[in-house]
């Protein structure tokens, strides 16, 4: 995995024509005014702030108006909606950028339809930038709910780290009071208590879209995929559980 940023024209982040094998062909603006052929899956992966891509989303995506909406809505909620042939799903990462708190959580905003996955998000996420770098190697997804199932993997990799890591600093705070060392605990554990509270808020719901996603997915979805996403789904659940043990 790479943490190398991803290459940004106008807006467009990235966009793949997946060959099914794990690769892809790269994308520029003017190819994606060419239908997309199902036999050949696109991921289509942008900058919402950016005028270019807002416009694209809005006018050329082909996207129903309410969708394009809700890509580029401020409110970016956890959730998984179905809408005619697709999915609008919107899910949260651990903010890794410089200078940033982790959890003031990075949204990602997915339309998912036979043939084509838009991915919409405002500010870098890791886990885009990992499904990139596997698809320019040759071992990304080779399909369009692989590119899915990749990035929510990718999303619950991180929160997982980031949830061990509290975990982590409260066991070693358990230590410093055993050792009986003269310290001061209240403002680290508020810290610690915000984090998780800030956290938990949005995994929560998480977990719920990504249930959502499970139960709407006939069509979209092989079994083996849903079952992986179930997984990950169970693993939120795990994160969440360790959250509210962490705050006790």
């Amino acid at each position: 995995m790479t943490n190398e940023p991803l290459r940004e024209t106008d807006g467009l982040i990235c966009a793949y024509e997946l060959d099914g094998a794990g690769g892809g062909h790269p994308l520029d603006w003017k190819s994606l005014d060419t239908p997309s052929d199902n036999a050949k899956p696109r991921w289509i992966h942008v900058n919402f702030e950016n005028a270019t891509a807002r416009k694209w989303i809005l006018n050329s995506s082909g996207i129903d108006s309410s969708i394009a909406e809700a890509l580029l809505d401020d409110d970016s909620r956890p959730r998984a909606v179905q809408h005619d042939n697709g999915l609008l799903v919107i899910l949260r990462g651990i903010n890794l950028n410089e200078g940033a708190e982790p959890e003031d959580m990075v949204s990602i905003r997915l339309w998912v339809q036979p043939g084509r996955v838009v991915s919409v998000r405002r500010r870098r996420l890791l886990a885009a930038q990992d499904v990139q770098a596997e698809l320019e190697r040759g071992h990304g997804p080779r399909d369009v709910p692989e590119v899915v199932i990749h990035l929510v993997e990718r999303l619950a990799a991180r929160i997982a780290e980031y949830v061990d890591d509290i975990e982590e600093r409260v066991i070693a705070f358990e230590a410093e009071i055993s050792s009986g060392k003269p310290i001061s605990l209240a403002a680290r554990l508020s810290e610690i208590r915000r984090e998780t509270s800030s956290v938990r808020r949005y995994l929560a719901p998480q977990r719920d879209a990504l249930d959502t996603l499970s139960r709407h997915s006939a069509g979209l979805l092989s079994e083996e995929q849903n079952f992986a996403l179930r997984e990950q789904s169970d693993r939120i659940t795990r994160n969440v559980e360790d959250l509210d043990l962490v705050r006790e």
